[in-house]
């Protein structure tokens, strides 16, 4: 079982990992030179949506670290 520091530090790197995702998938939407079909589109905003859900997971983690 892990403990309460353990459980934090993977909170802690869930939103920082969520985060880089985040900015990863945004830049990419927002970049105008990647102009690719409709796939591309799709898992940029993916990854965007990924990576939000990784920072609430994440959050979730490191606040009920009981």
């Amino acid at each position: 079982m892990l403990d309460r520091k353990k459980i934090t530090y993977v909170g802690l790197i869930l939103i920082v990992g969520g985060i880089m995702l985040s900015f990863d998938g945004a830049g990419s939407i927002l970049a105008e030179f990647n102009t690719h079909g409709f796939w591309s589109d799709l898992e940029r905003l993916l990854r965007t949506i990924g990576g939000v859900l990784l920072v609430l997971l994440g959050i979730y983690m490191y606040r009920n670290a009981d």
